[in-house]
């Protein structure tokens, strides 16, 4: 009998035990290689939505997710960065279709991968912040990957990604990996370094075999503390200049969070300078991109390229004196850190194209789902994104969808639809909304509401029935995260995630 979705985990989770091992399918008498290129064409037509011989269909196409954490799209060179940083990434585009406005629906990681993995926005599935439960009905990607007799694995590198901080996020994975050897320098936070991560992974793809498979990589850089493993790095960078207004020299915040100042997790000694934690930022952004670049060229060396769909994104942004803000997200819903890179490579998907539509975190889901031709079916009623297919085949959007974003703590909302942003903020006991138009003004320093009332109405009703439908919803401003043990509230509080 089938195994069936029922938002706990299939067959082969954590719970079975066989989470904790890398599982290994019976050789074929064919070799991969041999199997990759009598598959290939069929993968590619599949896709293309041009049909293949029944035989051939069965083949699924592979899927390899990576995630690198709080990577600014602007900080990479096929989104306008005007040094080498990421000259990978940079490769990697160019073979592929790229986004330009991606957005993530939440500035935080945990939120952020419950909805890129469920395809539904916090209210729906419960996760507001880092620490939380995955609704227990939710289907997950790995589940729907599962399902379809994938080998599904993942290696993850932040504390927030491990399955006792958010729960559910294992679910359907075969082999999760969260080993986390290193700490943080000013906080009691563990993390892996993209090395070792990289290392990992190469480790799990040498040994991969004929069956398909969906490979999910999260690499924690650029995250701060903006360490820098290889000091060539920032020579290969050069010195970034002041910006407009920007001071020499920031205090130190008393906590973790907040304009004005330096987090305290990113203090790097005695530096005070922001133009020094902005260059590290993007040293760290290319030290990320060299391991990337490591996983594409195993990708490339395993003949892997033709049966296989890769994908590239960030989980959100990082705030870099935006409004006042320094070396942080979470607590705000600006640009900067909900602005990611999404860029897409495959069999049948065109090199080279740019897509400027907006798009959210709740789309990564059903994309996938569509582009490996699983069955929707079952998660249909679940998923708040739609397919991103159509545009990536050379459609047309036939209805500019609204995409909606919540902060870390709830307090500030937003909605984005085509080039106006709504943004309604909690500021004590009152609301404070702006409007502003993203094409004209990305930095968000100019209010138009009063210019654009028809604008506001249209945007503040859809942000008050985004709220009102929600099966979940965060008491706001409270501090409070639905779906939290004690402890995770404790760690938290110890991160200064929480006050």
């Amino acid at each position: 009998m089938p195994r069936r979705w029922n938002g706990r985990s299939t067959g082969g989770d954590r719970e079975t035990g066989e989470a904790e091992r890398i599982s290994r399918s019976v050789a074929s008498p064919m070799t991969r290689r041999e199997f990759l290129l009598a598959s290939a064409t069929a993968a590619a037509g599949l896709f293309l939505g041009s049909g293949g011989c029944g035989m051939l269909k069965r083949r699924r196409l592979n899927l390899i997710l990576i995630v690198s954490d709080a990577l600014r799209a602007d900080h990479l060179g096929c989104y306008g960065f005007p040094r080498p940083v990421t000259p990978s990434m940079d490769a990697f585009a160019r073979r592929g279709v790229l986004f330009e406005n991606m957005v993530s629906c939440a500035p935080i990681t945990g939120a952020s991968h419950a909805s890129m993995m469920t395809g539904a926005y916090q209210t729906r599935h419960g996760v507001f912040a880092n620490g939380g439960r995955i609704a227990d009905d939710l289907v997950t990607l790995a589940q729907a990957c599962r399902e379809a007799d994938y080998r599904t694995a993942a290696f993850v590198s932040n504390p927030a990604l491990a399955p006792d901080w958010l729960i559910g996020i294992d679910r359907g994975f075969e082999t999760y990996d969260a080993r986390l050897p290193s700490m943080e320098r000013n906080r009691p936070s563990a993390y892996r370094d993209a090395a070792d991560t990289s290392a990992a992974v190469l480790e799990w793809l040498n040994a991969v075999e004929d069956r398909p498979f969906f490979l999910w990589v999260h690499f924690q850089e650029p995250h701060g503390p903006y360490e820098v493993p290889d000091a060539s790095l920032l020579d290969r960078i050069g010195g970034l200049a002041r910006l407009e207004g920007e001071p020499s020299s920031l205090p130190l915040l008393a906590g973790n969070a907040g304009p004005g100042g330096i987090p305290r997790y990113q203090a790097l000694g005695e530096e005070r300078d922001p133009v020094v934690y902005r260059s590290r930022y993007a040293a760290r952004s290319c030290y990320v991109d060299g391991q990337i670049g490591k996983v594409l060229a195993a990708v490339r060396d395993q003949e892997l390229e033709k049966g296989t769909v890769v994908v590239l994104i960030s989980d959100h942004g990082e705030l870099l004196g935006e409004h006042d803000y320094w070396f942080q997200h979470g607590a705000t819903v600006l640009q900067a850190g909900l602005h990611v890179p999404l860029i897409m490579v495959g069999p049948g998907i065109e090199a080279g194209r740019r897509i400027p539509s907006l798009v959210g975190s709740t789309d990564l889901m059903p994309t996938l789902l569509e582009v490996l031709d699983l069955d929707l079916a079952e998660a249909s009623g679940q998923i708040q994104g739609r397919s991103l297919l159509p545009l990536i085949r050379g459609g047309t959007e036939r209805e500019v969808a609204p995409r909606y974003a919540i902060s870390a703590e709830g307090l500030e909302w937003c909605v984005a639809r085509g080039r106006y942003k709504y943004t309604a903020a909690i500021r004590g006991s009152r609301v404070a909304p702006l409007l502003v138009d993203l094409q004209a003004d990305p930095a968000e320093v100019r209010d138009i509401a009063d210019e654009e009332p028809g604008v506001v109405a249209e945007l503040r009703d859809a942000l008050t029935h985004f709220r009102e439908s929600a099966s979940v919803v965060a008491p706001v401003g409270s501090g409070e995260v639905p779906r939290m043990t004690e402890e995770q509230r404790r760690r938290l509080k110890a991160l200064g995630y929480l006050e």
